[in-house]
């Protein structure tokens, strides 16, 4: 079910987690407005607010758009195991990315939308930092250090995604 809201019709509720749209335009988030957290947008001054998630009492967040706008990625422990979801902006239905590691939360995209990111919990209670094709599909340990591999990332690929954030804050 797809519910509307407008700011003002609203009681006291947990919004959480925004996250622009490429553009600007609008805003993806985490909201309780309707008793149980959910994945909401909205235009970027918070009207015309389009629930996209309806799990029920699953705990759900993290909204995250890809960099051309088309998809957000979000995360939800629907049946208490938690899972990266993708959602159309403008609705549908969500549907659950194919990944064979169980424990996944706070999704983020490569800057090309290839890939997704994730924090997977379950590897022996040590979190890790895995990836996907944003497309999906399963995924084995990748202890190559190649970053076109998919699965678990190395801390040789996370020392070279740092560096490019870093290069990236400081306009090299």
């Amino acid at each position: 079910m797809v519910a509307r809201s407008t700011p003002s019709s609203l009681p006291y509720c947990s919004q959480t987690s925004p996250n622009y749209s490429p553009d600007g335009t609008r805003i993806a988030f985490q909201s309780d407005r309707t008793g149980k957290n959910e994945i909401w947008v909205s235009d970027s001054d918070g009207s015309n607010a389009l629930q996209l998630s309806s799990f029920g009492f699953a705990t759900t967040g993290t909204p995250r758009w890809s960099f051309d706008g088309k998809l957000i990625a979000f995360d939800s422990r629907v049946g208490g195991e938690s899972n990266i979801y993708l959602v159309d902006p403008v609705g549908g239905l969500p549907r659950k990315l194919n990944v064979d590691v169980k424990g996944n939360n706070l999704p983020s995209w490569s800057h090309d939308g290839a890939w997704i990111y994730f924090i997977n919990g379950d590897e022996d209670h040590h979190p890790a930092v895995w990836k996907v094709p944003s497309g999906g599909r399963p995924c084995g340990a990748n202890h190559s250090g190649r970053s076109d591999v998919p699965g678990r990332v190395s801390r040789r690929e996370i020392r070279l995604l740092l560096a490019r954030l870093v290069a990236m804050a400081s306009g090299d």
